[in-house]
């Protein structure tokens, strides 16, 4: 029982695009490949260890 509650509730984790919310489909359709830029996630975790937002930032490729 108490292995059930530790599990991670992905229904409450957030999602940004260059800091603006952000859903799933949104998300996979920026991430597509691209020869000028991409995008880098950022895992945010709470005090107890949960993920808590996963933030996308636009980064830009250079040679």
């Amino acid at each position: 029982m108490e292995e059930e509650s530790k599990k991670q509730d992905w229904d409450n984790v957030e999602l940004y695009v260059d800091g603006h919310p952000s859903t799933q489909d949104e998300i996979a359709a920026i991430c597509r490949v691209s020869e000028e830029y991409s995008y880098m996630a950022d895992f945010v975790i709470d005090d107890e260890g949960f993920l808590k937002e996963i933030r996308y930032d636009r980064i830009l490729i250079t040679e």
